[in-house]
């Protein structure tokens, strides 16, 4: 059922199904952030999220837009 699926994916995650995935394409958004030119609309697009939704979730976890996350955490190893 799905009640015994959200117990069992927290018992092992740790967090909830909306977290996980949130938090996954949070981590996918990051890595294209700081890999490649992309703008964040096509980012947020690539992870399956609105620009506005990503901009939320950059804020909430880094305190920070995805553009400043960019800017502030770049390599120089840009393809």
């Amino acid at each position: 059922s799905r009640a015994y699926f959200t117990r069992q994916f927290r018992l092992v995650t740790g967090k909830s199904v909306v977290e996980y995935i949130t938090q996954s394409r949070l981590q996918k958004a990051k890595v294209l952030l700081l890999n490649t030119k992309w703008p964040v609309n096509q980012i947020s697009s690539f992870v399956g999220i609105s620009p506005d939704r990503l901009r939320s979730i950059f804020l909430q976890y880094e305190q920070l837009t995805p553009s400043d996350f960019r800017r502030q955490n770049q390599s120089g190893h840009e393809t």
